[in-house]
């Protein structure tokens, strides 16, 4: 579980800073960071980028522009 912000971390918006499966979805999941009446992502292989890609996204489900799509994998092939 996260902690509170350290002094000197970032923040980081308008960018993909992650890659992850998703591999299910709950509703009220038994989590005390979970909102109720909530759908909840349950993701695994999250997999931090190496710098943040910039990324305009939007709420709910939506594609990845084909420029943004290669810029992350190719960090993603350069860290394996």
């Amino acid at each position: 579980m996260a902690g509170p912000v350290e002094p000197g971390e970032r923040f980081v918006f308008g960018a993909i800073i992650a890659v992850a499966n998703l591999v299910g979805v709950v509703r009220d999941a038994a989590s005390p960071r979970a909102e109720p009446g909530q759908v909840h992502w349950l993701l695994a292989d999250v997999r931090p980028l190496d710098e943040p890609v910039p990324c305009r996204g939007w709420q709910n489900m939506w594609e990845t522009p084909p420029e943004v799509e290669v810029a992350v994998l190719d960090q993603l092939r350069r860290a394996a």
